[in-house]
């Protein structure tokens, strides 16, 4: 029935601490809303059994072990704090721990990427004329044609591809290569 219930709110309305318009607002609630209606009524029952507890003084002797023991922890936090800096190795732990961390993670992705690189099968293109392309990107005077790229000549290019161990194979201007495996 309602979407927000006043339960968190009720002990201080209960003890006169909420604006006039919030109690009003509280008062509407309870009238509606059984589930808050209870907990009011065991929070009202609560605040008449504590009234009727007998208030006692703490014994002076009580205070006096207070102020001490609040003392020490002061003159003990000072102490504390002038011995010790910041910038220990304990408080540089984590840090220390993720940075090796991101290091060890780049360069085992940097060696993945190389070997990966490296084992891929390919053969060896050298240019003989003009400027071919390997892909998107002219070659300089060797380049490595890997498997699903292509080598194209325009009408003054020239390349030469070492095929493994079997030999080599001219390319003429205006010729498209790929190796398919």
């Amino acid at each position: 029935m309602f979407s927000k219930h006043v339960t968190k709110e009720l002990s201080a309305y209960c003890h006169g601490e909420v604006t006039s318009e919030r109690s009003r607002q509280i008062a509407e609630h309870l009238i509606g809303c059984n589930r808050c209606r209870i907990r009011f009524e065991e929070i009202k029952l609560g605040v008449k059994l504590a009234e009727r507890l007998p208030q006692r003084s703490a014994p002076d002797s009580l205070w006096l072990d207070l102020q001490s023991r609040m003392a020490r922890e002061t003159n003990g936090n000072k102490l504390g704090a002038t011995k010790s800096s910041p910038f220990t190795f304990k408080s540089w732990q984590p840090a220390l721990a993720g940075a090796l961390i991101a290091l060890l993670l780049v360069a085992g992705f940097a060696a993945l990427r190389l070997y990966s690189r490296e084992s891929r099968p390919f053969w060896q293109v050298a240019r003989l004329d003009g400027a071919p392309k390997i892909g998107s990107s002219r070659m300089e005077e060797k380049g490595r044609l890997a498997v699903g790229q292509w080598l194209e000549t325009d009408g003054d290019s020239r390349a030469q591809i070492e095929v493994g161990s079997i030999g080599q194979v001219q390319i003429d201007p205006n010729t498209r290569v790929r190796l398919v495996e």
